[in-house]
């Protein structure tokens, strides 16, 4: 059996990290930098997206974890997404009838 190389296998293990995991690593390294703290209360309130903002690139891992919440605040952060993710699909659904309804209509659909 050949010897492990416990540098290759340190950063193996890093890249190798998931998504949450990753966040976690950040956050402790930002902490350690300028001292930064959040509170889940803060973070609940600054983390859902707002009507006509998109979701933050990678955000399905996070919200995950506030699905299976164990807090009322997590929960509250999940009822939040959930809202902003319905009301997406509603705009969504609605803008691809009206497309389709063009299409259908002989009218040509605009891009974009």
């Amino acid at each position: 059996m050949a010897p492990v190389d416990p540098v290759a296998t340190c950063s193996t293990q890093i890249t190798l990290m998931c998504c949450s995991a990753q966040v976690e690593a950040a956050c402790q390294k930002l902490i350690r930098m300028i001292g930064a703290t959040l509170s889940l209360q803060e973070f609940a309130v600054l983390y859902p997206p707002r009507p006509g903002q998109e979701a933050p690139e990678g955000s399905e891992v996070m919200d995950d974890a506030f699905r299976a919440g164990a807090s009322a605040t997590e929960r509250g952060v999940w009822a939040e997404i959930h809202w902003w993710s319905q009301a997406e699909a509603d705009i969504l659904e609605q803008e691809l009838f009206a497309n389709r309804k063009r299409l259908a209509d002989g009218v040509e659909v605009p891009a974009g």
